[in-house]
């Protein structure tokens, strides 16, 4: 046998690696003396806009949750230092656990807000961008490039 396998397994075809297609950008190239990137249409923008915003909200959250559990974790448990001088009270593991249940949610009721203004505020502010199409200080942009071609459009439908 030689030492990379046999013919058979180096021509098998699971052997490649295909790639998905890449996905068409979010903004495309508009307007005639300074070309600038703009939004396909409002729906496209609002589709990107809405899929950032649950992006970052995911992203606050999971560190908003790590943020709580920590908060609960300190508030919940005696000190080191009183522990090692028998000063602590002693808590049975269900009490610790109930605290801890009872200072995530009120942590997590109260920041949630925030996260959510967060993730609106930031996502405004990045797809604020002008549409294709939408007059623009007077201007009338055009976008600059074709048409996808049928097939293209087809390839983007099966998706």
């Amino acid at each position: 046998m030689p030492l990379w396998g046999s013919k058979k397994e180096q021509q098998r075809s699971d052997l490649l690696q295909f790639f998905p297609t890449p996905l068409p950008l979010p903004r495309v190239p508009a307007g005639s003396p300074a070309p600038q990137l703009v939004f396909a249409s409002e729906q496209e923008r609002a589709r990107q806009q809405w899929a950032c915003e649950i992006k970052v909200l995911e992203g606050c959250t999971k560190g908003l949750r790590e943020g709580c559990s920590l908060q609960a974790a300190r508030q919940c448990s005696p000190s080191g230092l009183l522990q090692l001088l028998g000063l602590a009270p002693q808590r049975s593991w269900a009490e610790r656990e109930a605290c801890q249940e009872a200072c995530m949610a009120a942590c997590l009721k109260q920041r949630q807000p925030e996260c959510e203004r967060h993730a609106l505020g930031f996502c405004a502010e990045a797809f604020g961008g002008p549409v294709a199409g939408a007059p623009q200080q007077g201007q009338q942009l055009q976008p600059t490039l074709p048409p996808p071609s049928q097939q293209q459009q087809q390839q983007q439908s099966r998706r």
